[in-house]
């Protein structure tokens, strides 16, 4: 009966065991660095940013805009609040997929207690896809 039991016990975990994914990306907007979508950081600090965008049409554009708490300011791809901005219309053949690294340098007047959030969008035609990255600032 031991042997039973240890040979179905071993069938169970095998069968419940994950299968492998080849490519993690299901999301338009994957941020793989940081690890999380909630970080700390200091003043003056680089944070270093990778992301991929995926859509199932070719990419347009794609930016990322830094909101200080809550300014209300319109996006303006020449003004300081732009961290990265790169149009694709007018690039042949059109892609649909985008790898992006770059490194984020928080302000050097952050204050702790300061929110920042980093806003990545990607659009195609009319289809747009916004994700947030929240930094708190710390001592």
């Amino acid at each position: 009966t031991f042997c039973a039991l240890a040979l179905a016990l071993s069938f169970s975990l095998i069968s419940c065991e994950k299968d492998k994914v080849a490519d993690p990306y299901f999301e338009p907007i994957a941020i793989t660095a940081p690890d999380s979508l909630c970080i700390k950081g200091r003043a003056n600090q680089e944070i270093p940013l990778k992301a991929r965008f995926t859509l199932d049409k070719a990419i347009d554009e794609i930016s990322i805009r830094a909101h200080r708490d809550s300014t209300g300011a319109g996006f303006d791809p020449f003004s300081t609040d732009s961290v990265y901005y790169a149009r694709f219309d007018t690039i042949y053949p059109r892609i649909n997929t985008y790898d992006l690294e770059s490194v984020y340098k928080l302000p050097a007047d952050a204050q702790v207690g300061n929110v920042i959030r980093l806003q990545f969008k990607v659009r195609a035609d009319t289809l747009e896809r916004t994700k947030l990255l929240r930094i708190d600032v710390r001592l």
